[in-house]
């Protein structure tokens, strides 16, 4: 729970540094209402984690760094706002779903430990997350992966 704890962190940190790249208004809107979001799912890690014994091998998160890193190396190859557009889509797609596997794990154990309690607090960050999810395919549909195609084009 610690490494999920931690690679929460790093996923807000790395956010702000994303408003200013997007260029598309959904996306960037997106991208502003996923903090609190991420905020919650963190206090909410807080309030289960002492009562806890559900637990993750260290305190850091490789995979999530691991991610941010790529997320770097992409924003400064890429050059077309609309291509960076898709790509934030992909990373964050990317992103969610490896928050969504922990906070999956984390559930499953603590429904095998009879904690319905903890299990209902993963749970929770779980449907946010896909709904989350469910934005940005439906962006990435709609209209930015079209319009980096276009991009893509010239």
């Amino acid at each position: 729970m610690a490494a999920l704890h931690h690679g929460e962190e790093q996923f807000l940190d790395f956010v702000p540094q994303l408003v200013g790249v997007a260029t598309h208004f959904d996306l960037r809107s997106w991208i502003r209402d996923i903090m609190p979001h991420t905020r919650e799912r963190i206090g909410r890690i807080e309030q289960v984690m002492p009562a806890n014994p559900i637990t993750e091998q260290g305190k850091d998160a490789p995979g999530m760094r691991g991610l941010i890193e790529e997320g770097h190396v992409f924003l400064e190859r890429a050059s077309d706002p609309d291509v960076i557009d898709a790509g934030l889509v992909i990373l964050f797609q990317r992103i969610l779903q490896d928050l969504m596997s922990r906070y999956t794990a984390l559930r499953t154990f603590a429904v095998l430990l009879g904690q319905p309690d903890e299990a209902a607090v993963f749970q929770r960050s779980l449907d946010e997350l896909a709904r989350a999810g469910e934005v940005l395919v439906h962006m990435a549909l709609e209209t930015i992966n079209i319009d980096a195609l276009s991009a893509s084009s010239r």
